[in-house]
């Protein structure tokens, strides 16, 4: 399962209880590196006083242990440069997508766990399977 930030923090800081257990559960967790710099930066924002930050960041690093991390290297930003099915997509939107096709090349069929309807509607239409 190729993890996007949205459905972390759905799991993990809004209490999505299947969500979460969809992660614990999958028999492999892939992200691009670019998920562990916007999670740290959830803990920089102006709101994050609410978030019981060292809870937050304990369960972060416990479902990023055993995740395969994949380096923002020039395949996954070539590939993110090019269309999309669905235009506009944002450029750090455009990185999980052209890493998670660079697994997919790798691996063969994965499923995509994201809950930003833009990023779920160009993984729907690129042959992901989603989560949730």
């Amino acid at each position: 399962m190729f993890l996007d930030t949205s459905a972390v923090l759905r799991a993990l800081l809004e209490g999505d209880a299947a969500l979460a257990a969809a992660m614990r559960d999958a028999p492999r967790l892939l992200a691009s590196s670019l998920l562990e710099v916007e999670l740290a930066r959830v803990f920089l924002r102006p709101d994050a006083h609410a978030i019981d930050t060292r809870a937050a960041r304990q369960a972060i690093a416990a479902l990023l242990e055993p995740a395969e991390l994949k380096p923002i290297d020039m395949h996954v930003l070539s590939r993110a440069k090019e269309q999309f099915p669905r235009e506009p997509v944002r450029a750090l939107d455009a990185i999980h997508l052209a890493t998670a096709l660079s697994f997919e090349a790798q691996i063969g069929d994965i499923a995509i766990a994201s809950c930003d309807a833009r990023l779920r509607e160009n993984a729907r239409m690129l042959g992901f399977s989603l989560v949730p």
